[in-house]
């Protein structure tokens, strides 16, 4: 009955957010994100409406009938209204789940980032980084990087790696100087 209930909230949330003439694309998944055996819901969507600002929300389950908003985050990703930009959200395994960002659509440069987001603590943190891009244009404009942020060590380009980089918590998450090191190495 309670997982029915869930259900029919995000139903509903997806129905008022895809009813708003500013919100474009909501993904949304229903899990048990935080391992107390209850239902949560997490949730990105575009708002046209704030110049195209992304948005993800997470709310974990309280009790059988209440769900709290947990997470509020505005532009963790970048995203767009525009089919092949559009932000999304994959469950994965171990109660985690990626947030995808992309341009598969406008441009001759062409990326995915990927974060992998787990529970830990009561904190959400990022915890795997993976990019990927190509020019298509230039064969030999591409690339791709992957690195477990428990260790530091991943791979850039096929080649094993060990950085810096570590896990931190969603709400302090910026992709920016992972993204420099995915394309240019230590270089830059």
């Amino acid at each position: 009955m309670r997982k029915r209930v869930l259900e029919i909230y995000a139903l509903l949330s997806l129905t008022t957010l895809s009813s708003n003439e500013f919100i474009e694309n909501p993904s949304t998944l229903i899990f048990d994100i935080n391992g107390d055996g209850q239902n949560d819901i997490a949730t990105i969507y575009i708002d046209k409406s704030e110049e195209e600002v992304t948005h993800l929300n997470i709310y974990l389950s309280e009790n059988r009938t209440t769900l709290r908003k947990v997470i509020d985050i505005d532009n963790l990703v970048w995203g767009s209204s525009t089919p092949g930009q559009e932000p999304y959200l994959s469950y994965e395994f171990n109660n985690s789940f990626s947030i995808i960002s992309n341009n598969m659509s406008v441009g001759r440069y062409k990326w995915e980032e990927v974060l992998r987001v787990q529970y830990i603590g009561k904190e959400f943190y990022v915890t795997n980084y993976d990019y990927s891009y190509y020019d298509v244009l230039d064969i030999n404009s591409s690339g791709d990087c992957s690195i477990n942020l428990f260790s530091g060590e991943g791979q850039r380009n096929r080649a094993d790696v060990n950085t810096t980089f570590r896990k931190e918590p969603l709400q302090n998450w910026n992709s920016d100087k992972v993204i420099q090191f995915c394309i240019y190495g230590d270089k830059k």
